[in-house]
């Protein structure tokens, strides 16, 4: 009876990634709600050609936020199972890596064990909860291209509500008596939004910098540079790596550009 309720720790992540990339979700959809049900009506009343621009361009990147966050949620992000089929333990030795007694299989350098996923990960980064599942080589321009757009869109909501906000925060008469009992609903949209926007800002700017250098988070905390044969990262141009950004993360651009490294 007692090992029915113990959890080990495989199991009690799985269940609070499922929980925070449910809740992700329903937080996005109770802001789009609040955009379509309080701030669409107010903002672009007797401006309707100004509000589907502004709405259309608000659903892209909704579309966006989405379909990256599912894309990398449901994308195996890879294994050496997969990878190397032809493997052999008796070839073993021609190889370059290293063998996973968990797994019972090689692993490949820059390839880590996931104790959540119970398998080695292709150029594993982490295992986010966001989206409840490890990011590897497989979904890496998935989960990028994800919290981008996220950001995209928390600054999008941030500005749209931001008149009405102050306004709120004023106590401005008019504005209190239009949105009625929105007024709640509005001031958690827009401090959940701005709070996002930073938060995963820093976030995009952290990875940006672990893609220009071609590293994965584990090797930036264990500086395990060297150890994988790396060479040394240097800038480029501005120009190099701003055109690469933006195909990197353009929706038009095909999946087998796996990399923001421009060295």
């Amino acid at each position: 009876m007692v090992k029915f309720f113990t959890l080990d720790y495989s199991d009690f992540a799985k269940g609070f990634g499922l929980f925070c990339f449910i809740g992700g979700n329903v937080l996005t959809v109770i802001v789009t709600f609040c955009y379509f049900d309080s701030i669409y009506p107010i903002i672009y009343k007797n401006k309707e050609i100004y509000g589907y621009f502004m709405t259309s361009i608000g659903l892209f990147i909704l579309f966006n936020i989405f379909y990256n966050n599912f894309k990398a949620s449901f994308t195996d992000p890879g294994n050496p199972k997969d990878a190397y089929k032809s493997y052999d333990k008796s070839t073993a030795s021609v190889y370059s890596g290293t063998f996973c007694k968990l797994c019972d299989y090689y692993k490949p350098p820059r390839a880590h064990h996931c104790s959540i996923c119970k398998k080695c990960v292709l150029k594993m980064d982490h295992h986010c909860p966001w989206v409840n599942n490890c990011i590897g080589q497989n979904n890496q321009r998935f989960f990028y291209l994800f919290i981008f757009w996220m950001i995209m869109g928390t600054f999008f909501i941030t500005i749209v509500l931001l008149p009405t906000f102050w306004n709120i925060f004023k106590r401005d008469e008019e504005t209190l008596r239009e949105i009625g009992e929105d007024r709640k609903l509005i001031v958690f949209s827009f401090v959940l939004c701005f709070c996002v926007f930073i938060a995963v800002g820093l976030l995009f700017g952290f990875h940006t910098f672990l893609e220009i250098k071609d590293l994965t988070t584990i090797e930036y905390k264990a500086k395990t540079r060297q150890e994988y044969g790396l060479k040394p990262s240097k800038l480029k141009e501005t120009y190099e790596i701003v055109k690469t950004l933006l195909k990197f993360i353009s929706p038009f651009t095909s999946t087998e550009s796996p990399s923001l490294h421009v060295i």
